[in-house]
């Protein structure tokens, strides 16, 4: 925007997409250059086995095929809000202003934590894959109640912080508008959004890509009529009921999935109540501390605002034991992985523990 001298809307508009398709072909050319790296090291020397391109192409084909319709299905689903807007009795600026203070404002910052957790999802398909080869059952459903509770922590934990300073962000990022409101409202159900993402990835890793498939393109197809239901009768508050309806079905689906093929039962208390009664902890310390110190108005108060409750909460979630030695000691074995089995040092804990004691 600084090098076309962007002075209105369209052409701010041509530099920002000239900017995300630039943005597109730096990061293909970065990971093609590392595959190529890491197949010159790594790809074996003797020829592929027998059905190995037919294995690849059940896990590829599955996935593509839902990012194709689900992104047909999305297409349509934009198309639609702004009309079903107009159709509430809004003007057509009115419903482009509250649709994109909920898209362009209030969304990314509610879904900007989630990069660490896309992240850490994509360290697991390859770790559940492997477990399933070679059917260690037992290391699967210990590595389930690790990423849920994990998981759990850091979605309840960035939902608190979102909320407890949406107006904050809101004022400080996009002053003037409705996105602290906004961002209050889609900070409950973060959530419900990152926890679905960790899911779609273990069931990735078990083989489950069909049924990942089936349930994303059936809530984008839910979320396609819930707009066409709901906006012309109710306006935006149409549009945040589809984005709770269709993120909590596509979540439940998922982890319905999940556990009826995992042993693993939820522990409620442990990976739920205690990281909400941390964040509750964490931000009415730092209510109080704030008390005595200066407004949040400005940057570096907003910034000391967002630390603070940050390390408050970690600090809580520590000493109540809602993150162990444990959680810190396999979380770290996802980057640093031996040559060895992986089931062996990931699980090493639990077996040290199971020797004294029954292991939960």
């Amino acid at each position: 925007m600084a090098f076309f001298f962007a002075k209105d809307a369209k052409s701010a508009l041509l530099s920002l997409v000239l900017g995300g398709l630039l943005a597109e072909v730096f990061s293909f050319l970065i990971e093609l250059s590392l595959y190529l790296f890491d197949r010159k090291k790594h790809y074996p020397k003797t020829a592929p086995a027998a059905g190995d391109g037919q294995r690849l192409l059940a896990i590829s084909l599955p996935v593509a095929f839902s990012t194709y319709i689900r992104s047909g299905l999305l297409t349509i689903e934009h198309i639609l809000i702004p009309e079903g807007l107009r159709n509430s009795g809004a003007s057509h600026v009115a419903a482009l202003s509250a649709y994109g203070s909920i898209q362009s404002m209030a969304l990314p910052v509610v879904l900007y934590p989630a990069a660490l957790i896309s992240s850490f999802a994509g360290l697991l398909i390859p770790e559940f894959s492997e477990s399933r080869v070679k059917g260690h059952t037992r290391h699967i459903d210990y590595m389930f109640g690790r990423v849920f509770s994990l998981s759990a922590a850091f979605a309840i934990g960035a939902s608190g912080v979102l909320l407890f300073c949406s107006e904050e962000l809101g004022t400080f990022l996009y002053p003037g508008t409705d996105a602290a409101r906004y961002i209050r409202l889609l900070a409950p159900l973060i959530p419900v959004m990152y926890l679905d993402t960790a899911t779609d990835a273990m069931l990735k890793g078990l083989g489950e890509q069909v049924y990942s498939m089936n349930v994303n393109i059936a809530d984008a197809a839910l979320s396609v009529l819930l707009v066409k239901l709901l906006i012309p009768r109710l306006g935006i508050t149409g549009y945040l009921i589809t984005i709770y309806i269709s993120e909590v079905f596509n979540t439940t689906m998922s982890l319905y999935r999940l556990l009826s093929i995992s042993r693993t039962k939820i522990k409620v208390f442990r990976w739920i109540y205690k990281p909400l009664f941390c964040v509750l902890g964490a931000t009415s310390l730092v209510r109080l501390l704030f008390l005595f110190l200066p407004p949040k108005s400005n940057l570096f108060g907003m910034v000391l605002h967002l630390t603070l409750t940050a390390l408050f909460y970690l600090v809580l979630l520590r000493f109540f034991g809602g993150f162990d030695k444990e959680d810190r000691a396999w979380l770290l074995s996802l980057f640093t992985r031996e040559k060895k089995s992986p089931a062996k040092p990931i699980c090493r804990f639990a077996e040290l523990k199971s020797s004294k004691k029954k292991f939960s």
